[in-house]
């Protein structure tokens, strides 16, 4: 499987490594920024950097991509990819509303190719633990749940953090729940 990766912040830091412990080959990545993919690829030993995921989808021999661009992109990107027949990986949220994500499996299931989103933490043991917790019935009648992920002492911020992708979208939109219904 050769898989090029669309985005190089996450994508850089957990995706590609992740891939290439696996043995599967990571053979192009792709930013905005060139010098954002080019440090990306000496870092992993890349051959492949693009700025345009339309001109990386060309790459020889790519089978997939894996999508870690901020999620307003995923549908378009997605799309693109499936449309050139390579297989999916998109990071969540996948989607920015229920029509993008039904776009999104209906060209997967048209096209035959493998689409998914991305849980890279899903098995982690902290959280597999709370979820044997909950299967026990530990907590009962659950109402709100808020979890901070600490990653240490690397990743604090000396500043305040700058705002999310989220947050910039609720902003634009004026709402509290741009996405619509989550079915």
């Amino acid at each position: 499987m050769r898989i090029g990766v669309i985005g190089v912040g996450f994508g850089s830091r957990v995706q590609i490594p992740g891939f290439q412990s696996e043995s599967l080959e990571v053979v192009a990545v792709c930013t905005r920024r060139r010098e954002g993919a080019e440090r990306s690829a000496q870092e992993h030993g890349i051959p492949g950097v693009y700025t345009d995921y339309r001109q990386m989808r060309q790459h020889p021999g790519l089978d997939a991509v894996s999508i870690a661009t901020p999620p307003a992109s995923h549908h378009e990107i997605a799309l693109a990819a499936l449309n050139a027949g390579k297989h999916v990986l998109c990071e969540k949220a996948f989607a920015m509303n229920q029509a993008e994500a039904r776009a999104m499996w209906q060209k997967a299931e048209q096209t035959g190719l493998t689409a998914m989103v991305a849980h890279e933490f899903r098995f982690a043991p902290a959280r597999a633990y709370v979820k044997e917790l909950l299967q026990q019935g530990y907590v009962r009648d659950i109402r709100s749940v808020h979890i901070n992920l600490f990653m240490g002492p690397t990743r604090m911020p000396s500043g305040p953090r700058p705002m999310t992708w989220a947050a910039r979208l609720l902003r634009a939109v004026g709402s509290s729940r741009p996405w619509g219904r989550i079915t």
